[in-house]
């Protein structure tokens, strides 16, 4: 049983991030469900908990404990699978709203966001 409310809650803040993205202009979809262990393993099912960006794979995290590390590793082997550049963490804050979710990424991941925005002269 605490396992299954575990996934509920992974999953809830999974389409809370996805409904926040979305408010905000960036359109992103949860990945399919996978119901057979074959379709998830399967090259072309996406690793990434968030899917429709080019560049990005992100995953979410709804945990009391956090892990930053071993999620970003995570991540970054999800951005590898997906064939994206980008790697990131959105991880639940607890008692906060969505839009205070900490997001986790490299420092080299970082420095080339902010590059893209200083090459647009939005910096």
């Amino acid at each position: 049983m605490p396992d299954q409310l575990n996934r509920q809650r992974a999953a809830k803040f999974r389409e809370l991030a996805r409904l926040y993205l979305g408010s905000e202009g960036v359109i992103v979809e949860q990945r399919p469900q996978a119901y057979k262990l074959s379709a998830r393993l399967s090259e072309s099912h996406p690793a990434s908990h968030l899917t429709g960006l080019d560049r990005w794979a992100i995953l979410t995290r709804n945990e009391r404990v956090l892990d930053l590390s071993g999620a970003l590793d995570a991540a970054q082997a999800a951005a590898k699978h997906d064939g994206k550049g980008r790697a990131a963490v959105v991880a639940y804050r607890a008692a906060r709203g969505a839009g205070e979710a900490y997001v986790t990424m490299t420092l080299e991941t970082f420095a080339a966001v902010l590059r893209d925005d200083v090459e647009r002269g939005e910096a």
